[in-house]
């Protein structure tokens, strides 16, 4: 059975264009309003929703997949399109916890990508045991020590997964009321990703202003 796709844009050359990319893999569903949106969303069960940021009505991308959430909490995955990318956006869309931001024009084989990795990641493990008595992490049958700040790190990360961290905010929770040096925290970051490989994929930099740890992304051996 195919996976469901809404798409919706205002655009109705480019819905058709991703429509005939995508449906010989996915049911698509196109909508060029919040109300067609909504009204398809709560028809099927929708696998996945690609919302554009700048909708021709009051709400944007953020509003309608606030309301899709609000109406069906545990379904699918939501991502946002636009092809008016800023930092603060993207930030935005992390924080908000979407599970993709594609800035346009983007090609039809990196969405399928995206899409895939989302289908898969849903029965993926965090594959990580942390002992905190002993500051050591148990990864794929190998165990890992810590030092104290990459516990720590590592702690504020897996506790607040989906959560947008600025460095500013990562170095007052790991480093309360000391003067930080400019690179210790790329240092730090450096060796635990290094000792963990896993982190490279999971604890992710959002355009170099901080981190987001994302539990599930699929990370190939």
């Amino acid at each position: 059975m195919k996976a469901h796709l809404l798409i919706v844009d205002d655009d109705e050359d480019f819905l058709q264009s991703l429509r005939l990319g995508m449906e010989t893999t996915y049911a698509v569903h196109t909508a060029k309003s919040v109300g067609e949106a909504l009204n398809l969303f709560s028809k099927h069960s929708m696998d996945f929703a690609l919302v554009d940021y700048r909708l021709q009505e009051d709400q944007n991308g953020h509003d309608l997949i606030e309301e899709m959430r609000r109406r069906r909490p545990m379904q699918g995955h939501f991502l946002l399109m636009t092809a008016f990318a800023d930092k603060e956006l993207a930030i935005q869309s992390v924080n908000r916890r979407l599970d993709g931001f594609l800035e346009k024009p983007f090609s039809l084989t990196s969405l399928a990508h995206l899409l895939e990795q989302l289908l898969q990641s849903r029965h993926l493990p965090d594959e990580m045991n942390v002992d905190t008595a002993r500051r050591a992490v148990e990864y794929r049958g190998k165990v890992v020590a810590l030092t104290r700040t990459e516990l720590s790190m590592l702690s504020l990360f897996r506790e607040s997964p989906g959560i947008f961290f600025t460095r500013q905010q990562i170095e007052a929770k790991i480093w309360p009321n000391v003067q930080v040096a400019k690179n210790n925290l790329d240092t730090h970051l450096s060796r635990l990703r290094a000792k963990i490989p896993l982190l490279k994929k999971r604890l992710i930099c959002v355009r170099g202003e901080g981190f987001v740890y994302r539990p599930h992304e699929r990370v190939d051996d």
